[in-house]
């Protein structure tokens, strides 16, 4: 599958470029190795973070395609919420 050099890909071909992508073996054994990897490790203060940011998102019937700047706002505040709750603990 090739494009011409300088044509944009329309959603159309991302969408089927990543449908095809998580349909190869390779991909879903790289995801099988990765997920291995993590397995037992607690998540990442940032990726807690980015959950929630995502979830409060949901709640006001939002989505982080559509408001990247509030989903970054929101991660920073549980960013920030989250290192305060770790702090005594750690200290």
């Amino acid at each position: 599958m090739g494009t011409v050099k300088g044509t944009k890909f329309t959603e159309e071909h991302v969408t089927h470029i990543i449908e095809s992508r998580q349909k190869s073996e390779a991909w879903i054994e790289g995801r099988k190795r990765a997920a291995a990897k993590l397995k037992g490790r607690p998540p990442s203060l940032k990726a807690m973070a980015a959950s929630l940011a995502t979830r409060s998102l949901r709640t006001l019937g939002l989505t982080r395609e559509g408001s990247q700047v509030l989903w970054e706002a929101y991660l920073e505040l549980h960013l920030a919420r989250l290192r305060e709750l770790r702090e005594p603990v750690t200290a």
